[in-house]
Protein backbone atom coordinates (compact mmCIF):
# COMPACT_ATOMS: atom_id res chain seq x y z
CA UNK A 1 0.00 0.00 0.00
CA UNK A 2 1.43 3.65 -1.27
CA UNK A 3 0.38 6.47 0.99
CA UNK A 4 1.16 9.62 -1.03
CA UNK A 5 2.64 12.85 1.09
CA UNK A 6 1.15 15.45 -0.96
CA UNK A 7 -1.41 14.96 -3.50
CA UNK A 8 -1.19 17.88 -6.58
CA UNK A 9 -4.26 17.98 -8.90
CA UNK A 10 -4.06 20.39 -11.72
CA UNK A 11 -7.70 19.56 -13.46
CA UNK A 12 -11.36 20.75 -12.92
CA UNK A 13 -14.78 19.92 -13.82
CA UNK A 14 -17.91 22.33 -13.12
CA UNK A 15 -19.67 19.04 -11.82
CA UNK A 16 -20.04 18.15 -8.09
CA UNK A 17 -18.98 14.36 -8.13
CA UNK A 18 -20.54 12.13 -4.41
CA UNK A 19 -17.74 9.48 -5.32
CA UNK A 20 -14.90 11.94 -6.16
CA UNK A 21 -15.52 14.24 -2.70
CA UNK A 22 -15.83 10.84 -0.44
CA UNK A 23 -12.40 10.03 -1.89
CA UNK A 24 -11.15 13.35 -0.98
CA UNK A 25 -12.86 13.46 2.78
CA UNK A 26 -10.86 9.89 3.02
CA UNK A 27 -8.02 11.45 2.13
CA UNK A 28 -8.17 14.79 4.48
CA UNK A 29 -9.17 12.13 7.43
CA UNK A 30 -5.83 10.17 6.64
CA UNK A 31 -3.73 13.79 6.75
CA UNK A 32 -3.38 13.77 3.01
CA UNK A 33 -3.55 17.40 1.75
CA UNK A 34 -4.81 17.65 -1.69
CA UNK A 35 -3.53 21.24 -3.39
CA UNK A 36 -6.16 21.56 -6.61
CA UNK A 37 -6.13 24.16 -9.38
CA UNK A 38 -9.56 27.07 -9.07
CA UNK A 39 -9.92 26.65 -12.62
CA UNK A 40 -9.70 29.06 -15.55
CA UNK A 41 -13.10 30.64 -16.05
CA UNK A 42 -12.71 34.05 -14.88
CA UNK A 43 -15.45 35.86 -13.00
CA UNK A 44 -18.69 35.73 -14.41
CA UNK A 45 -22.08 37.64 -13.14
CA UNK A 46 -25.48 38.08 -14.46
CA UNK A 47 -26.39 41.48 -13.68
CA UNK A 48 -25.14 41.99 -9.98
CA UNK A 49 -24.87 38.34 -9.34
CA UNK A 50 -21.83 36.57 -9.53
CA UNK A 51 -21.69 32.91 -10.72
CA UNK A 52 -19.12 30.67 -9.00
CA UNK A 53 -16.99 29.59 -10.75
CA UNK A 54 -14.03 27.56 -8.73
CA UNK A 55 -13.45 24.26 -10.18
CA UNK A 56 -14.25 20.95 -8.47
CA UNK A 57 -12.13 19.09 -6.62
CA UNK A 58 -10.64 22.63 -5.62
CA UNK A 59 -14.27 23.72 -4.75
CA UNK A 60 -14.50 21.02 -1.92
CA UNK A 61 -13.59 22.19 1.63
CA UNK A 62 -11.17 19.88 2.39
CA UNK A 63 -9.13 20.64 -0.59
CA UNK A 64 -6.18 23.65 -0.83
CA UNK A 65 -7.41 25.62 -3.87
CA UNK A 66 -4.52 27.75 -5.57
CA UNK A 67 -5.51 30.83 -7.72
CA UNK A 68 -3.14 32.03 -9.87
CA UNK A 69 -1.31 35.29 -10.18
CA UNK A 70 1.42 37.00 -12.91
CA UNK A 71 4.67 38.64 -13.05
CA UNK A 72 3.33 42.02 -12.44
CA UNK A 73 1.71 40.74 -9.07
CA UNK A 74 -1.82 40.37 -10.35
CA UNK A 75 -4.05 37.95 -10.19
CA UNK A 76 -4.60 36.24 -13.27
CA UNK A 77 -7.85 37.15 -15.22
CA UNK A 78 -8.48 33.87 -16.26
CA UNK A 79 -8.74 32.90 -12.30
CA UNK A 80 -12.51 31.22 -11.16
CA UNK A 81 -14.08 33.04 -9.25
CA UNK A 82 -16.86 33.88 -6.89
CA UNK A 83 -16.75 31.55 -3.38
CA UNK A 84 -14.46 31.88 -0.38
CA UNK A 85 -12.70 28.59 -1.46
CA UNK A 86 -9.59 30.36 -2.88
CA UNK A 87 -6.85 29.54 -0.13
CA UNK A 88 -3.38 30.28 -1.75
CA UNK A 89 -2.33 32.58 -4.78
CA UNK A 90 0.89 31.61 -6.64
CA UNK A 91 2.66 32.22 -9.79
CA UNK A 92 0.57 31.02 -12.61
CA UNK A 93 1.01 33.35 -16.17
CA UNK A 94 3.72 32.23 -18.84
CA UNK A 95 5.30 29.51 -16.80
CA UNK A 96 8.00 27.61 -18.54
CA UNK A 97 7.25 24.16 -18.38
CA UNK A 98 7.65 20.77 -20.27
CA UNK A 99 5.21 19.55 -22.79
CA UNK A 100 4.25 16.91 -24.94
CA UNK A 101 7.04 15.42 -27.72
CA UNK A 102 10.03 16.53 -25.34
CA UNK A 103 8.72 20.18 -25.70
CA UNK A 104 9.09 23.54 -23.31
CA UNK A 105 6.16 25.96 -23.52
CA UNK A 106 4.95 29.14 -21.47
CA UNK A 107 1.78 28.38 -20.02
CA UNK A 108 -0.85 29.89 -17.86
CA UNK A 109 -3.43 28.74 -15.56
CA UNK A 110 -4.14 27.80 -12.26
CA UNK A 111 -2.45 24.21 -13.02
CA UNK A 112 0.79 25.79 -13.44
CA UNK A 113 0.37 27.29 -9.73
CA UNK A 114 -1.04 24.63 -7.85
CA UNK A 115 2.22 22.70 -7.84
CA UNK A 116 4.36 25.73 -6.73
CA UNK A 117 1.98 25.31 -3.38
CA UNK A 118 1.97 21.29 -3.66
CA UNK A 119 5.85 21.93 -3.24
CA UNK A 120 5.90 24.34 -0.43
CA UNK A 121 3.07 21.80 1.00
CA UNK A 122 6.19 18.93 0.47
CA UNK A 123 9.24 21.63 1.99
CA UNK A 124 6.78 21.59 5.09
CA UNK A 125 6.05 18.05 5.94
CA UNK A 126 9.74 17.20 5.18
CA UNK A 127 11.02 19.46 7.56
CA UNK A 128 8.24 18.69 10.17
CA UNK A 129 8.95 15.14 9.83
CA UNK A 130 12.98 15.30 10.19
CA UNK A 131 11.87 17.82 13.51
CA UNK A 132 9.53 14.47 14.57
CA UNK A 133 12.58 11.95 14.11
CA UNK A 134 15.29 14.10 16.02
CA UNK A 135 12.61 15.37 19.14
CA UNK A 136 9.52 13.27 18.84
CA UNK A 137 7.74 16.45 18.24
CA UNK A 138 5.57 17.18 15.01
CA UNK A 139 2.65 20.17 14.52
CA UNK A 140 2.16 19.73 10.83
CA UNK A 141 0.97 16.29 10.65
CA UNK A 142 -3.05 17.56 9.46
CA UNK A 143 -4.47 19.16 6.71
CA UNK A 144 -5.74 21.55 9.05
CA UNK A 145 -2.49 21.72 10.45
CA UNK A 146 -0.38 22.50 7.29
CA UNK A 147 -2.88 25.35 5.80
CA UNK A 148 -1.82 26.89 9.50
CA UNK A 149 1.97 26.51 9.10
CA UNK A 150 1.58 28.26 4.91
CA UNK A 151 -0.72 31.28 6.34
CA UNK A 152 2.20 32.10 9.06
CA UNK A 153 4.62 32.57 5.79
CA UNK A 154 2.10 34.06 3.32
CA UNK A 155 2.15 37.67 2.67
CA UNK A 156 -1.03 38.90 2.72
CA UNK A 157 -2.53 40.26 -0.77
CA UNK A 158 -5.79 42.24 -1.32
CA UNK A 159 -8.24 43.08 1.00
CA UNK A 160 -7.02 42.27 4.84
CA UNK A 161 -7.27 38.61 5.20
CA UNK A 162 -8.77 35.46 3.41
CA UNK A 163 -10.64 37.12 0.27
CA UNK A 164 -11.65 36.01 -3.28
CA UNK A 165 -8.86 37.12 -5.24
CA UNK A 166 -6.05 35.80 -3.79
CA UNK A 167 -7.61 33.58 -0.92
CA UNK A 168 -4.92 34.18 2.54
CA UNK A 169 -2.45 35.43 -0.13
CA UNK A 170 0.72 34.62 -1.01
CA UNK A 171 2.99 32.44 0.49
CA UNK A 172 6.68 33.60 0.86
CA UNK A 173 9.10 30.56 0.02
CA UNK A 174 12.33 32.43 1.29
CA UNK A 175 10.55 32.78 4.30
CA UNK A 176 9.51 29.47 5.12
CA UNK A 177 12.53 27.62 4.15
CA UNK A 178 14.45 30.11 6.55
CA UNK A 179 12.09 29.73 9.31
CA UNK A 180 12.60 25.56 8.29
CA UNK A 181 15.77 25.90 8.75
CA UNK A 182 16.16 27.84 12.04
CA UNK A 183 13.45 26.13 13.95
CA UNK A 184 14.96 24.62 16.81
CA UNK A 185 15.45 20.79 16.45
CA UNK A 186 17.34 19.95 19.79
CA UNK A 187 16.59 16.42 21.01
CA UNK A 188 14.70 16.15 23.96
CA UNK A 189 16.87 14.80 26.90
Amino acid sequence: EVKPDVISMSLGSHSYDTEMHDLIKQLHKMNIPVIAAAGNDGKKQIGRHVIDTINYPAKYPEVICVAAFDKYGYPAGFNSYGSDNIDFSAPGVDIYSTWINHEYVSISGTSMATPFVAGLVALLLAKHRKQESITGLNDCKTVDQIKEHLIKYTDDKGVVGKDLHWGYGVVDPVKLIQALENEDVTPLP
